[in-house]
């Protein structure tokens, strides 16, 4: 993706729909080498402190393969709606739910731009979105939605990439998504742009958009932000 694309445009939309749909078979496997697998406690980390009842939904927004959404119905055992702009993510999701042989009445998957969600007012308990806000071409107008489809006193969970502050650990930080991470991307996935792109919206991210703010307009109350592993990633947390 050019960086001179700007992030509320309806070419990084199409741009954004293009390449998930065309990594799919090979995200998880980036997903966790590339993390060395820490993603997968930043989820858990989200997650370790919040209560949903079991007859509870979340919207799991920018899903992909879903990794997000079963570690809700895992630790809550509410209903997961998977919501995202590429069709063969939500595959990839559907075949794991198969897979650990969950009942299909807890899943419901939506393919849609989480900037005009179908879905009705005070209808859901939790949103998680899991390094997806960045690739919105309209986060404000997301965080509307969000807001409106939230039940009272719902929560919102994101999990986004961010740039260390400190000096030396972002100069590696930056290495490594700049130089190694699409090299990586190219050999597993065949889509080098796909692994240029993240560095790329990554620093677009952190110059051009102030979140706490956008969550605060929105109408959001009670918002937190915590840096994780070095500051390479942000947990914001807010309620309704």
């Amino acid at each position: 993706m050019d960086s001179k694309i700007n992030l509320n445009s309806d070419t990084k939309r199409e741009y954004v729909k293009r390449m998930f749909n065309s990594i799919h078979k090979t995200y998880d496997l980036l997903n966790h080498t590339l993390s060395f697998g820490i993603d997968i406690y930043w989820r858990k980390k989200a997650l370790k402190n919040l209560s949903v009842p079991v007859t509870g939904i979340c919207l799991d927004l920018a899903a992909g393969t879903g990794d997000f959404g079963i570690e809700v119905h895992k630790k809550f055992g509410s209903r997961v709606i998977g919501f995202d702009l590429a069709k063969n993510s939500l595959k990839i999701f559907k075949e794991k739910i198969q897979k650990k042989k969950f009942s299909n009445s807890d899943f419901l998957f939506v393919n849609g731009e989480a900037e005009i969600l179908s879905i009705k007012d005070l209808t859901v308990n939790l949103i998680t979105i899991a390094f997806g806000i960045r690739n919105f071409y309209d986060s404000k107008k997301s965080l509307d939605e969000m807001y409106r489809v939230l039940k009272p006193v719902g929560i919102l969970v994101i999990l986004e990439f961010s740039l260390p502050k400190n000096k030396f650990v972002r100069s590696i930080y930056q290495f490594y998504f700049q130089k190694i991470l699409p090299l990586i991307g190219k050999i597993i996935s065949t889509d080098k742009s796909a692994y240029e792109y993240l560095p790329n919206s990554v620093n677009l991210f952190e110059k051009e958009k102030d979140i706490t703010s956008e969550l605060i307009e929105a109408g959001f109350r009670a918002v937190a932000v915590k840096s994780l592993t070095l500051g390479i990633v942000k947990l914001y947390q807010a309620v309704k």
